[in-house]
């Protein structure tokens, strides 16, 4: 089984006969306080530098999390995904699930069967906020999931 993820321009596949696929995860505020401070300031500039690096050094789709307890999170998500998409045209997972998932969103989870905290995060969230995903693929073992928001 395959994992088909699609940008507007670009198609990427994962699965057993596929190339590696490389996800660039640098867009993440973990570990990274001067980032952290950027974020609690409302500042993204960041964002040109990293996905500059990361797209030069091969990613084949970016992991964009900008989560960051002191930060506006719904409001820096939205932007960031605007700034990522017109840096680049490489297909974008958002590591994020909350109100800016628009109909018509992607959510991609890599390590879904060892990541109970998204998958409930995840479930609470539907429950909060009734929406409809269809599945667009997976891994054999649905180690890595992918879904788009329908309603």
């Amino acid at each position: 089984m395959e994992t088909v993820i699609q940008s507007r321009s670009r198609t990427v596949v994962i699965g057993p006969e596929q190339p590696f696929c490389i996800i660039g995860e640098r867009i993440n505020p973990t570990g990274r306080k001067a980032f952290q401070a950027l974020l609690q300031a409302g500042d993204l500039s960041q964002l040109e530098v990293d996905v500059s690096e990361q797209v030069a050094g091969g990613a084949d789709m970016l992991d964009v999390n900008v989560g960051d307890p002191l930060a506006d999170e719904v409001a820096l998500m939205g932007e960031a995904i605007r700034i990522v998409q017109s840096l680049t045209k490489r297909g974008v997972r958002i590591d994020f699930v909350k109100e800016h998932l628009g109909k018509g969103s992607y959510l991609y989870f890599d390590q879904f069967h060892h990541r109970s905290d998204e998958l409930r995060a995840f479930s609470e969230f539907l429950d909060e906020n009734p929406m409809t995903f269809r599945l667009m693929g997976a891994t054999h073992e649905f180690s890595c999931v992918a879904f788009q928001r329908v309603s």
